[in-house]
């Protein structure tokens, strides 16, 4: 009889050793739903220790469904399992520590029978799913970050086909600058994609000015301070650097054997805008690129101008 019984007692012992060794919140309860055990990844998750024999249901302080509704203990999911002595899955809820933090959860709870079938008690894990929640509100703000920008790219393309239709006369010249154009705002976005939103100007630049670049350092020169733009006024310059490089390309200084382009810009920063500047390629004069950036006018505007000597 004493066998038996440190037997069972040593079995009980590395039960629980078994269970205050899981990351996971676990606890049980007897038949009336009072707590009679608990791990301490539990009381890290509640945030204090329930009593023991007098705590009901769940150890948690306070808990909500998971539209914030107050969810009372005796209708919780463990509750649940014991009054219809069934387990419970599929539900979640977020659990309120005495320090008013919540915590989403999804909770296993189970039934214990004995060896005649009679509910004896109930245990349930408590599976943290912070992370989770997390990663589906960035999912969500992501999603409609891709909305937004699919509906400006898309009128950005609008308003390029319609500009450029009006400055050419035949098909021909159309789509090579329709194609110019397109391929510029894509090296833009690119570079969106890659810098995790935020432009570097002379990452622009050189996105366009490269491809011209003998490896001289004296055809294409570039100088200036490092300035970040946010993604939509980087649009708006690679649009503008695009058609500077183009005409450069096409009749001026890229277009002869020798010709020069240099890039040097400045900040100038006061209440109301901030200004890069210009352009000056062999044989014309500065070009100014301004850049817009202030509370009144977040977005940003750019205005470019390429005049011949």
């Amino acid at each position: 009889m004493r066998s038996g019984l440190r037997q069972l007692c040593e079995r009980e012992r590395r039960f629980r050793e078994l269970l205050d060794a899981l990351p996971a919140a676990v606890y049980t309860t007897d038949a009336a739903g009072r707590i009679t055990y608990y791990n301490e990844a539990a009381v890290t998750f509640w945030g204090h220790r329930p009593a023991l024999g007098t705590s009901e249901w769940c150890g948690s302080w306070k808990l909500f469904w998971p539209d914030g509704t107050p969810l009372p203990h005796d209708q919780c999911p463990m509750a649940i399992a014991l009054k219809e002595d069934r387990a419970v899955r599929g539900m979640e809820a977020a659990a309120e520590r005495p320090d008013g933090t919540r915590v989403p959860f999804i909770p296993y709870p189970t039934p214990i029978h004995d060896e005649a079938g009679n509910l004896v008690g109930a245990v349930n894990m408590l599976v943290d799913i912070t992370d989770r929640k997390r990663a589906e509100e960035q999912q969500t703000l992501l999603i409609r970050e891709l909305h937004h920008r699919v509906k400006n790219t898309l009128a950005m393309v609008q308003a390029i086909t319609g500009s450029t239709a009006r400055a050419v006369d035949n098909i021909e010249d159309f789509k090579t600058a329709l194609f110019g154009r397109i391929q510029s705002l894509a090296k833009t976005h690119l570079l969106l994609v890659d810098d995790d939103r935020a432009v570097k100007f002379d990452d622009i630049l050189r996105s366009e000015l490269d491809a011209f670049d003998d490896g001289s350092n004296k055809r294409i020169m570039l100088s200036g301070p490092d300035v970040a733009l946010t993604s939509q006024l980087a649009v708006s310059l690679g649009m503008a650097i695009h058609e500077l490089t183009a005409n450069a390309a096409k009749f001026g200084a890229l277009s002869v054997y020798g010709g020069k382009v240099e890039v040097t810009w400045s900040v100038t920063i006061d209440a109301a805008r901030r200004t890069l500047t210009g352009w000056k390629a062999a044989g014309q004069r500065w070009c100014s690129l301004r850049a817009k950036d202030s509370a009144r006018d977040s977005h940003g505007l750019c205005a470019a101008r390429a005049d011949p000597g």
